[in-house]
């Protein structure tokens, strides 16, 4: 756009020149007309120049357009990616695949000493409820990598408790377990 903008002024200023050196050596009429047709190629050059620049505007805002598009495209995807990797996150956190819950048979244990249940079976994880000494706890599962146990507290809610603050397990007692 700049180069049109040179050339024009360039263009103006070369038939200006020209229509000045020619009027001492030319005759009246034909300076008049020289100044005419350099008034009309100057006109020509700024129309030309005119249509570079609308042209230019319209190329430029098309690219613009097309930038917030592909911007907000890519912010869609970046933030669907998020909430994927968020919820791919949160999957890991609650149980890797590493560790595996394995079911044992129903049995209650004792709670040997105040602790916590956990919603993954190692204390990385949130605590859901503490658990009182003397409470006993169905427990269901077990996970060997950690040494956790699966249980079910508080009217069928289920998380996990470390082995190391249980007993022995015994027959489920009849009634409440906590």
């Amino acid at each position: 756009m700049k180069k049109s903008i040179s050339l024009m002024l360039v263009s103006v200023l070369a038939l200006s020149l020209a229509a000045c050196s020619s009027k001492e050596n030319a005759p009246a009429e034909s300076t008049a007309e020289e100044a005419v047709v350099a008034e009309q190629a100057s006109s020509e050059v700024a129309e030309e120049a005119e249509a570079e620049n609308a042209e230019a505007i319209e190329a430029e805002n098309a690219e613009n357009a097309e930038s917030e598009e592909s911007k907000e495209t890519e912010n869609a995807e970046a933030s669907e990616e998020v909430a994927e990797g968020a919820s791919e996150e949160s999957a890991e956190e609650a149980i890797p695949d590493t560790r595996t819950v394995v079911e044992i048979d129903v049995c209650a244990m004792e709670v040997l000493q105040d602790t916590d249940i956990y919603d993954t079976p190692d204390d990385s994880g949130n605590v859901l409820e503490n658990a009182k000494a003397g409470w006993d706890l169905i427990i269901f599962g077990y996970c060997e990598e950690t040494g956790w146990y699966e249980t079910e507290y508080a009217n069928n809610k289920i998380g996990f408790i470390n082995g190391e603050f249980l007993g022995e397990p015994k027959p489920i007692p009849d009634g409440p377990t906590e």
